[in-house]
Parts: structure tokens; C-alpha cells; sequence
């Protein structure tokens, strides 16, 4: 059980902080054989660990060729 003044006062220092979503465009060489989908998961992965966000996701995935 939590004391009721630190949970409340806790739960105020929350809500006073702002959300924001962030776009990133990340370009990656990968070796043939590979998967993409893999790589952007680790890359979700990392950005969820490093940085407690709430929530990453990958909103879309673009293959290219070599220019």
C-alpha cells in the first residue's frame, strides 16, 4: 500500500507533464538476407528501453533501392 500524499502528489507531478508525439525518419543499410522487419523492431525496442517511453511503433516501412 502506498501512502495516500505520496501517490497523490505523484499522480499531480503526471499530469502537469505534456504529451507530444515525435517523427523520426531513420535510414539503415541492410545486409541481404536480413529482415527489415527485425531491425525496426529492434530499433522500437531500444527507443522503448532507452527513453521509458510510453509507447513507439513503427507506422511505416519503405524498401528502396541503391541510388
Amino acid at each position: 500500500m502506498v501512502d495516500g500524499r505520496v501517490a497523490d502528489s505523484f499522480y499531480r507531478i503526471i499530469g502537469k507533464m505534456a504529451r507530444m508525439d515525435l517523427y523520426f525518419k531513420v535510414e539503415a543499410d541492410i545486409g541481404e538476407g536480413e529482415d527489415p522487419r527485425r531491425l525496426a523492431a529492434e530499433v522500437v525496442r531500444q527507443i522503448e528501453r532507452v527513453f521509458s517511453v510510453r509507447r513507439a511503433e513503427l507506422s511505416n516501412m519503405v524498401s528502396r533501392a541503391e541510388d
